[in-house]
């Protein structure tokens, strides 16, 4: 049981029938293409040998910079390559901050609203490619933010997307005296932040959840590394050490509360009573987050999978270590081969990745596999410690005493 006080949102659940092992469920990774023919060719490549795999999720970034047709194009690609030549296997959408902003679709002016362009992006996109396949959040408004129930070898799935783009909450562009890279900034309404709780206090407890995002949570990493974020927009402060700089992804809310969907889910599974306010000094905007989690069972919580970066890195939350969070990037890679989890080209067929991510329920661990690319074909990405990361195993931790569930 969940919530005993809550009752389920809907139903969107498909069982499927595979012969593969029992206890595991397998879903295909996908960021940042960024309409790039040749990236949905490699990656198709790579996809069919995995035909098992209960869904395709894509967290953001089909394009980049205003294409009133281009976004068609990635339409198509999408379906004839994973939707129709794969109908038992879901292809699951996120918008990404370039397909929220820098795509004009038909119809708009300079007059077209924050909230009119919100609706336009929810539909000429994640409807046109997953209407009937998830239940929606929003039903009949702008939201892009939606959930889908999936049993597969005995394993039961919740697979919740977030839609961190609802520019009817800020704004379409930066304000007077903003960075330019406000317009790409997180907003979420009070509405979806509800949603949100909702359906993790309906999820049922015998579930794994798995949380999508197209920007990371949260980023740590050497100050030095940082340095080639700046063109991407990126900010952030250093720690009290002075060695590590704390990155907020461009988030819309710069108070430290970059991780309010990690707190809610912090929250959820220590069955705790949060409020917090992030608030935004710049734009003077602010979202109160009130959420109770009192009573719950919460169901198990598997990992974040995010995008954005074009940056490779699997690792658990550094606030809260019961969180996994698997970043990939497919497309045009920013390498810092010193510190990534991978090193790739940053063009062509070995700047190409997807991420294999696989629950295994009876070991009790995630398990990342790094699918594509020419450096993965002869073994060579290997990191510091002399460990490859082309096969990563995250044991699914308890959050009470900190053991394996």
């Amino acid at each position: 049981m969940a919530c005993s006080d809550d009752a389920p949102l809907g139903s969107s659940s498909i069982t499927y029938e595979s012969s593969s092992v029992d206890g595991q469920v397998s879903l295909l990774h996908i960021s940042d293409v960024h309409g790039a023919t040749g990236g949905y060719v490699v990656i198709n490549n790579n996809v069919k040998p995995y035909s098992d795999d209960v869904a395709i999720i894509n967290t953001g970034d089909l394009e980049f910079y205003h294409e009133e047709s281009h976004y068609t194009n990635s339409i198509a690609w999408m379906v004839d390559y994973w939707n129709v030549s794969h109908p038992n296997r879901p292809y699951l959408l996120l918008k990404g901050n370039h397909d929220a902003v820098d795509i004009k679709f038909p119809g708009e002016n300079s007059n077209t609203t924050g909230s009119e362009h919100e609706a336009n992006a929810t539909n000429y996109l994640l409807k046109a490619v997953q209407r009937d396949l998830v239940v929606w959040g929003d039903e009949n408004g702008p939201g892009g933010y939606w959930y889908k129930d999936i049993t597969h070898n005995g394993v039961k799935l919740r697979i919740i997307g977030t839609d961190e783009y609802q520019h009817s909450m800020g704004v379409p562009a930066p304000l007077d005296g903003e960075d330019p890279s406000m317009k790409y900034s997180k907003v979420f309404s009070p509405k979806q932040v509800e949603w949100v709780e909702a359906t993790l206090k309906s999820t049922p407890s015998d579930y794994y959840i798995i949380m999508c995002h197209h920007q990371p949570l949260y980023k740590v990493h050497p100050a030095e590394v940082l340095n080639d974020f700046v063109h991407h927009g990126i900010n952030g402060e250093y720690d009290s050490g002075g060695v590590r700089k704390y990155w907020s992804s461009m988030s819309f809310y710069r108070d430290g509360n970059i991780d309010l969907m990690a707190r809610i889910v912090d929250a959820y599974l220590h069955r705790r009573h949060a409020s917090f306010t992030c608030v935004n000094g710049v734009a003077g905007s602010s979202l109160a987050v009130d959420v109770d989690f009192t009573g719950c069972e919460p169901a198990t919580f598997a990992c974040h999978l995010n995008g954005h970066t074009h940056r490779d890195f699997c690792e658990y939350h550094p606030d809260f270590p019961e969180q996994l969070c698997l970043t990939v990037g497919c497309n045009s890679p920013i390498i810092s081969s010193e510190r990534e989890d991978l090193v790739r080209t940053r063009e062509g067929e070995g700047s190409y990745l997807l991420n294999r991510v696989t629950i295994d329920a009876n070991r009790k661990v995630v398990i990342v596999e790094r699918i594509g690319a020419n450096e993965l074909k002869n073994e060579s990405w290997i990191v510091q410690d002399g460990s490859s990361r082309k096969r990563i195993e995250f044991p699914i931790k308890h959050v009470a005493a900190g053991y394996l569930r």
